[in-house]
């Protein structure tokens, strides 16, 4: 295992390695992708689950209910393997909202 790195040593082996990382060229272009990303995380669309559960809806109660009961499960098999490694809901809501 590594030991863990300063951002700033790593920052400077970057431009050691590559001296043209601090060009404007370079600078404008990595400040037009985060740009796009922004924009792109921006326009993203979230829908309501009760629009997507209506549209996804084929009238078909059994095969829902199934698909319920069989999620259900799925959750209740994921807490027992989470408390097994002693990671379940006890553990989580003794030590705040985030894991070990």
């Amino acid at each position: 295992m590594t030991a863990a790195s300063n951002w700033r040593d790593v920052k400077a082996q970057a431009r050691a390695a590559d001296p043209t990382w601090d060009s404007a060229e370079r600078v404008a272009r990595r400040q037009r992708m985060r740009e796009q990303l922004l924009a792109s995380i921006g326009s993203a669309q979230f829908h309501d689950w009760d629009d997507i559960r209506a549209e996804l809806d084929d009238g078909d109660s059994d095969a829902l209910h199934a698909e319920r009961v069989r999620t259900e499960a799925w959750v209740s098999d994921f807490d027992l393997a989470e408390e097994r490694v002693g990671w379940g809901p006890a553990h989580r809501a003794s030590n705040g909202p985030h894991l070990p």
